[in-house]
C-alpha cells in the first residue's frame, strides 16, 4: 500500500475517532454529569439509615471523580488528544472514580445494593469516553514520527 494513502486513511480514522469521542461526551458524559449532581445532592440527605454514612463518603469520592474527569477531558483536548499534558491530580481523581464504578458494580452483583453501588453504576457511562481517551492517547504517543 502506498505510504501516502495509508497516512490519509490514518488521518481520516483519527478524525472520525475524535468526532466519536465528542459525541460520547455530549450524549453520555454531559447528561450523566447533570444527573449525577442531582442524584448526589439527594444522597447527601439526612442520615436516618446506616447505609447513608457510606453514601456520604461515596458522594465525596464521586464529586472528586467528576471534577477530575472533566479536567482530564479539558487537558486531553488542550494537549492535542494526549493525556500527557493533564495534571496528576486529575488522573488520580478519575482513577478513583473508575475504581468506585468497579466497586459499585461488584457490590451490586454480590450483595444488596447500597449507596456505593448506586453511585458506582451512575458513573459507568463515563467509562466509555474515558476508555476512548485512553485509546486515542495511547495511539498518538505510540505513533512513529513522520519523515
Amino acid at each position: 500500500m502506498d505510504e501516502g494513502l495509508a497516512m490519509e486513511k490514518a488521518g481520516w480514522a483519527a478524525q472520525l475517532s475524535v468526532v466519536l469521542l465528542a459525541w460520547e461526551l455530549q450524549l453520555l458524559a454531559v447528561p450523566m454529569t447533570a444527573l449525577s449532581v442531582f442524584a448526589l445532592a439527594w444522597l447527601w440527605g439526612p442520615a436516618y439509615h446506616p447505609d447513608h454514612v457510606p453514601m456520604r463518603a461515596a458522594v465525596v469520592v464521586a464529586l472528586i471523580a467528576l471534577v477530575g474527569f472533566w479536567r482530564l477531558v479539558l487537558g486531553f483536548y488542550r494537549a492535542g488528544l494526549r493525556l500527557d499534558g493533564t495534571p496528576l491530580w486529575a488522573r488520580v481523581c478519575t482513577a478513583a472514580g473508575a475504581t468506585l464504578c468497579a466497586a459499585g458494580l461488584a457490590v451490586g452483583m454480590f450483595q444488596r445494593p447500597t449507596g456505593w453501588a448506586y453511585i458506582g453504576v451512575m458513573g459507568v457511562p463515563m467509562l466509555l469516553p474515558l476508555g476512548h481517551m485512553l485509546a486515542l492517547s495511547w495511539r498518538t504517543t505510540r505513533q512513529r514520527p513522520v519523515r
